[in-house]
């Protein structure tokens, strides 16, 4: 059997930020911390925000938890981010391709809760499109064109029909 298709949306979801992150990192610190009214914050601070949401997601996953990230850094440590990025990708590539139950309980929260790994998995996808799209909101309303994170790019082609 090849790679199960669920895998490619990990990869996606992991390539995606990681386009946004490259690209954030070489706009000055004054175009990283634009604000725009009904998005989580500015871009450097969502980019912050998605990767540490993703730590915490990893830690339910594996119980390993890393030191929080703070969330207004200055300056934001853009080598930080990928390395984080990056493990985080294995662990849920690795959760992906696995055989894993999708109604097993993930590691229990400080309140207690346990969540399914499905809905986990399913939160990790959805949280992180999220704000990868109101990073490309925020840049775009103030005059700076994001870069194209389509699944049709990552593949190596366009979005053209």
């Amino acid at each position: 059997m090849g790679v199960p298709p669920v895998v490619d949306l990990f990869r996606y979801n992991a390539w995606a930020t990681r386009q946004l992150i490259d690209f954030c990192r070489k706009l000055s610190p004054q175009q990283r911390r634009v604000e725009l009214a009904g998005v989580y914050g500015n871009a450097e601070r969502t980019l912050v925000h998605l990767v540490s949401a993703e730590d915490f997601y990893a830690f339910l996953l594996t119980g390993e938890r890393l030191q929080r990230l703070p969330l207004e850094p200055d300056p934001v440590d853009f080598d930080e981010l990928l390395r984080r990025l990056e493990r985080n990708a294995s662990i849920f590539e690795t959760a992906a391709r696995s055989a894993v139950d999708a109604d097993a309980p993930t590691r229990e929260q400080s309140n207690g809760r346990t969540l399914r790994t499905g809905m986990l998995l399913s939160q990790i996808l959805s949280h992180c499109s999220e704000h990868r799209g109101q990073v490309r909101t925020i840049l775009g309303a103030n005059g700076i064109v994001p870069p194209d994170i389509s699944a049709w790019v990552m593949d190596g082609g366009s979005e053209d029909w």
